[in-house]
């Protein structure tokens, strides 16, 4: 059984509570001043494991370039692609992007309005191009105000978009070389680590991982010898804590964690993949949030922070104030989807895909 779309969903499922627990506890200024209780951990322990949780961004990152591989991969064998199916290809996964956002986006500007809440800016002009740009996914590229900081993920998922054509080229020259390549023109090029740099070692690995099907070679290997399986188990478990506790502790060299954050996240995918392989009552409960896991990633923000910050952290235990966000928000997110199942919304965005496409066939480009 290879790593399936069961297996992404199961993924997003985790990495949603994960990002959750980030958002809401990684730090003493995000408790809004109240005393939360982590119980059965200190305070200090509760934070520590949430601050570790940001691994969350690496498992959405490489979940996309893992997809987006495997999509390639099934329309061309080799990866080959010409000018226009690299065009193609782009502005179909853009849309499906956008398609997907829009009514999570509209959806808090509405509440938001009625809220009074506006951070973009003074002047009709000024805050409608800041309206657009955040709505098309690309206000970190002219680093103009967000609806929500957290909103930054659409930015970094449009670029990895954008550069995937020109990754896959590189790695069908260079093969499993693409990533000691990466690595390196990282660790050269870049002067400082930012949220749109932070995790572009993913996109080497996720290609070489979804092509090569490593997770599934891995996993075999580990099965192979029922007698040795434990003692390899507890190694990659151990390398997983030792790359979690180099993470805030780079020992001099500042740019270790473009390499180490993307690698934290995949060993936390393998490890769910191994304890999750065969099918349970569990797993389909984690699919079921990596289902809604997009538009939970729009929607907490506002819930925990921005319209019901009091009454969410009025809980006090970590584990309420989590609970109250992920149900508040799935509540929401199915709602959303009932709503885009009655106006045929994904229908819609399909067919402006295939429109788009079709225009890119008839024009005259070589390749």
């Amino acid at each position: 059984m290879k790593f399936s779309k069961d297996d992404t969903l199961l993924m997003k499922g985790f990495a949603i509570i994960f990002l959750c627990c980030y958002h809401c506890f990684s730090d003493y200024s995000r408790l809004s001043g109240v005393d939360v209780n982590f119980f059965p951990l200190s305070q200090k322990t509760g934070i520590y494991i949430s601050e570790s949780l940001n691994l969350c961004v690496g498992m959405f990152a490489f979940l996309s370039v893992y997809g987006m591989t495997l999509t390639l991969k099934g329309k061309k064998i080799d990866l080959a692609l010409s000018i226009k199916e690299k065009l193609q290809f782009v502005t179909g996964r853009y849309i499906g992007l956008i398609g997907g956002f829009l009514i999570p986006f509209f959806f808090c500007h509405i509440v938001s309005a009625i809220l009074s809440y506006d951070p973009y800016g003074e002047g009709v002009v000024n805050h409608v191009c800041n309206f657009i740009l955040d709505m098309l996914g690309v206000s970190k590229f002219f680093d103009t105000p967000l609806m929500t900081e957290t909103w930054w993920y659409m930015s970094l998922a449009v670029l990895f978009i954008i550069v995937f054509p020109f990754v896959i080229d590189i790695y069908r020259k260079y093969s499993v070389l693409i990533i000691p390549l990466v690595a390196a023109f990282l660790l050269l090029s870049v002067d400082h680590i930012e949220n749109m740099n932070r995790w572009l070692f993913i996109i080497p690995l996720g290609v070489c991982f979804a092509d090569l099907d490593w997770f599934q070679k891995l996993y075999q290997w580990i099965r192979k010898n029922s007698k040795t399986s434990w003692i390899k188990r507890i190694v990659i478990y151990f390398l997983f804590l030792v790359v979690v506790y180099l993470r805030p502790h780079p020992w001099g060299l500042a740019h270790i964690p473009l390499i180490v954050n993307s690698v934290t996240s995949i060993f936390m995918i393998f490890i769910l993949y191994d304890i999750f392989y065969t099918p349970s009552k569990l797993k389909r409960a984690f699919m079921f949030l990596g289902r809604h896991s997009a538009n939970i990633f729009y929607i907490h923000t506002f819930i925990r922070d921005i319209w019901f910050n009091k009454l969410t952290y009025s809980f006090r235990y970590a584990a309420l104030i989590l609970l109250f966000v992920l149900i508040t928000t799935l509540l929401i997110s199915v709602i959303l989807e009932r709503f885009k199942y009655i106006i045929k919304w994904n229908e819609k965005i399909r067919s402006v895909k295939q429109l788009c496409c079709q225009k890119i066939e008839k024009c005259k480009i070589r390749g």
